[in-house]
């Protein structure tokens, strides 16, 4: 059977107008507009390359810390628990979180920004 695939607008714009996308490339817009095919707009690079793109642009704004929508802590409530000398798993209970999310947080691992 046919392997069943969505192609995306752009990369068959890519395909008609430049021709095969080379193995481990993607087609990136220079306009930051997704659904846009218009050839001056795309290039190709590597996910890196996107990445790096995004990042520079500003785009790369993931809420953190409280502002995250599964938050379930507060900053006053991780700086406790790095205060807080108890085992973990007492510590993890008392905040409804897992040992190992109290292990991420003492670590600096999870919540990086708080002090």
């Amino acid at each position: 059977g046919q392997k069943d695939t969505k192609r995306r607008a752009h990369r068959i714009m890519w395909e008609i107008v430049f021709g095969p996308i080379p193995e481990g490339l993607h087609v990136l817009h220079k306009c930051d507009n997704p659904p846009c095919c218009r050839p001056s707009h795309l290039f190709l690079g590597t996910q890196a390359d996107n990445n790096a793109d995004r990042d520079a642009k500003g785009r790369n704004n993931q809420a953190s810390g409280e502002q995250h929508g599964s938050a379930k802590l507060t900053w006053g409530q991780v700086n406790a628990i790095r205060a807080d000398s108890r085992i973990r798993r007492l510590i993890a209970t008392d905040y409804g979180v897992s040992k190992s999310t109290i292990t991420r947080i003492k670590k600096h691992i999870l919540w990086k920004e708080a002090s």
